[in-house]
């Protein structure tokens, strides 16, 4: 590799990329908690909420696939809404979501064990019993 040259930049930026990556994605290795509960209080997903979104806010939960990554939607009551304890990421990305005309914040299954069926299965179940 010459000194100077694109390919020095490039094997630094890689390092520094890479490096960054595994800084964000070694706690996620010892996380004992759980991803996702659902339970008679409602949802709480801590990828999307610090604390429980109750079922009364929740006015549907709406099965989505896009490509082949399947997720739940959850549609707030929008008077209830400013008052969930949601992540900032979670704010922003549904109200992303909704300049491209479609609401609600997203549940995806990536991180749980038994996948999509389990979630839909756990949500429904659960929202039965509510």
């Amino acid at each position: 590799m010459t000194p100077g040259s694109f390919a020095e930049f490039e094997a630094y930026a890689g390092v520094a990329f890479f490096g960054l990556c595994a800084v964000l994605i070694f706690p996620k290795l010892f996380q004992s908690k759980p991803v996702v509960s659902v339970g008679p209080r409602g949802i709480y997903d801590r990828r999307l909420s610090t604390d429980w979104i109750p079922w009364e806010t929740i006015r549907s939960v709406m099965p989505m696939q896009i490509q082949r990554q399947r997720m739940l939607v959850l549609e707030i009551d929008p008077a209830a809404d400013a008052h969930l304890p949601w992540t900032k990421g979670a704010r922003r990305k549904a109200k992303l979501n909704r300049v491209f005309g479609r609401s609600g914040y997203w549940m995806t299954a990536a991180d749980l064990r038994g996948g999509f069926p389990a979630l839909a299965e756990a949500v429904s179940a659960a929202r039965r019993g509510a």
